[in-house]
């Protein structure tokens, strides 16, 4: 079983080996891509179209396994 987040709960249970692995994800780096997109839409005076297609931003990620946890 693997989740996501990794929350303090979560590596705990991944090092007793109740999860295989958790995902930790980046808050501030997730805030700060959602801000700049805000931004530029702003800026652009494009808010964009419910029916248009998001466009794709990836953030970093760390896979937590017992080897790291």
């Amino acid at each position: 079983v693997v989740g996501t987040d990794g929350v303090d709960d979560a590596v705990a249970s991944v090092k007793e080996g109740r999860l295989t692995a958790t995902v930790a994800q980046d808050p501030r780096q997730i805030g700060a891509k959602s801000f700049e997109a805000l931004l530029k839409a702003v800026q652009d005076g494009n808010a964009g179209s419910l029916d248009a297609e998001a466009p794709v931003e990836y953030i970093d990620s760390i896979l937590i396994t017992k080897d790291n946890a």
